[in-house]
């Protein structure tokens, strides 16, 4: 008896999953074809104010106040998004900067929904914002309170709105303000912030130098990827880098960044410095001497060859690693360089025979996939 009940139960428990199954692929249709019929209702609307648009004549009466009303339903704005993208880039930017006026209203609006909807609506700034710039005044303080709220795709979305739209004040504003991003165990990763900040579409020079003027006010997360950010845009700040690289009052992050930005942008002011890191010796110290060991993969000389062999001996595996690489760059043969040393020094000899497999694998895998 036990068993049929446990059989029929499981029986029924199949049958409920195989009915959700089909309630919700019958959902999943009938959404697809709501969202087509809103996309074709937002074209039936947009289209005649995006032919006067493209023919440079003015909008029909009325129309600006109507698609207001239309868009500030987050889905209707989803299908706007669809449908400015379905036009030719020339005219979706005429068009969107015919009723460019319109989204000022609609950020106030979004404000007050809920954070995932006004995380959409800074997404769709963020994709069009370069045809808003003429808005970016009226935008900004919007943004801004975007950027301060708890939701991590708002802070996100803020900080692209504002690049796309070339805001670089605004930026700056709600970049300086962000020392709640590392408060409530929600932050926004550096990485993500770089990445952002690589899509400013404002004048980069002088963005530049309101960051090196106002340096001191950010939190040193937002710091850390400022510097990142000059790494990945521009040879232009030797100088400044050096200057963090040689300060040792600043915080390690910051140094560490100076100094990957010299291992992408050779100077010889910062051969000596690189390889006193290398030679630190301190265990504590291992990460400058990781860092400094690829930088150095930049700086071929004879005592960057002794510095990094040396350092293949040292106990810390990604020191090792990196100093392998580096030698490698630089055209050396790890047989060449640690054969002799690798039988009597095991830290060596392990790093070798890890490269040579890793070596090994590659080869096999390339064999394995074929000519391209």
């Amino acid at each position: 008896m036990g068993s049929e009940v446990l059989i029929y139960g499981y029986g029924t428990v199949c049958l409920f999953m195989v009915a959700f199954n089909l309630i919700y692929s019958a959902y999943l249709r009938s959404e697809n074809k709501r969202s087509e019929r809103r996309q074709g209702q937002i074209a039936s609307i947009a289209a005649p104010g995006a032919n006067c648009a493209v023919e440079g004549k003015p909008l029909p009466d009325g129309h600006s106040k109507l698609l207001m009303r239309r868009l500030s339903y987050v889905n209707s704005l989803v299908a706007f998004d669809a449908y400015l993208r379905g036009l030719p880039a020339e005219a979706a930017e005429a068009y969107l900067q015919s009723i460019s006026s319109i989204f000022a209203g609609l950020a106030r609006l979004y404000l007050k929904k809920d954070e995932m909807q006004g995380a959409y609506f800074c997404h769709f700034i963020a994709g069009w914002g370069s045809s808003l710039q003429n808005e970016r005044e009226r935008l900004r303080p919007f943004l801004y309170q975007y950027g301060q709220r708890k939701s991590l795709y708002s802070r996100v979305n803020s900080l692209k709105g504002f690049c796309a739209l070339g805001d670089q004040e605004g930026l700056l504003q709600v970049l300086s303000g962000q020392k709640w991003t590392f408060q409530e165990n929600i932050s926004i990763h550096p990485k993500i912030i770089v990445e952002a900040l690589l899509t400013f579409r404002g004048d980069t020079k002088a963005f530049v130098e309101n960051i090196w003027a106002r340096f001191s006010d950010f939190a040193i997360p937002i710091q850390r990827a400022l510097l990142d950010y000059m790494r990945f845009s521009s040879d232009a700040h030797k100088d400044r880098m050096l200057e963090i690289m040689l300060d040792e009052t600043l915080d390690r992050e910051l140094r560490f960044s100076a100094i990957r930005y010299f291992g992408r942008y050779p100077d010889e002011r910062a051969r000596k410095s690189l390889l006193q890191f290398l030679s630190a010796g301190s265990q504590d110290q291992w990460e400058y001497m990781a860092i400094s060991a690829t930088a150095l993969a930049k700086y071929p000389g004879e005592d960057t060859i002794h510095a990094l062999v040396t350092v293949m001996h040292n106990p810390n595996w990604y020191v090792r690693h990196n100093s392998a690489e580096s030698l490698s760059k630089l055209g050396f043969t790890y047989e060449d360089l640690l054969g002799a040393s690798a039988a009597e020094d095991r830290y060596a000899r392990e790093m070798l025979s890890y490269r040579l497999e890793s070596k090994r694998l590659q080869e096999n895998s390339k064999r394995e996939m074929g000519p391209v």
